[in-house]
């Protein structure tokens, strides 16, 4: 009994050591477009802990999605690139968009606030980093 739980943890640790190398790998192909969370607070620390770090990491498996689709559908790379970067920052701004929203209260106008304020983040920040460098 104690073998096949020693090799069920085995299994555990490679898997996850599997999937800790598989996603880190895409944040390292999408790093550029993760400085934008990082920019937009999602990384920042409070007591200890990252409030909003589960947001980068949906992100990433949405950029794990991309690119199964992307290579199912056989897509060139470029734009097989161009969905992984989309899919990385889908959310970015998911933390200024509450904070716009909780202030302004709900409404249409304080969405398209949102909106604005993650479009200039953006562009301000690829013009600064360069998206594709």
């Amino acid at each position: 009994m104690g073998e096949i739980r020693e090799q069920s943890n085995d299994t555990e640790k490679i898997f996850d050591g599997n999937k800790t190398k598989y996603f880190s790998n895409l944040a390292l192909q999408t790093r550029q477009a993760l400085r934008l969370h990082k920019e937009a607070g999602l990384w920042e620390r409070k007591e200890g802990k990252r409030d909003w770090g589960n947001v980068s990491e949906h992100c990433l498996v949405a950029v794990a999605r991309s690119e199964i689709f992307a290579d199912k559908l056989n897509l060139p790379e470029n734009l097989k690139k161009d969905l992984m970067i989309a899919a990385a920052l889908h959310d970015f701004f998911k933390k200024g968009e509450k904070e716009i929203v909780t202030s302004e209260g709900l409404s249409w106008s304080s969405f398209e606030k949102a909106d604005q304020e993650s479009e200039k983040k953006c562009v301000r920040l690829v013009l600064i980093i360069g998206l594709y460098a």
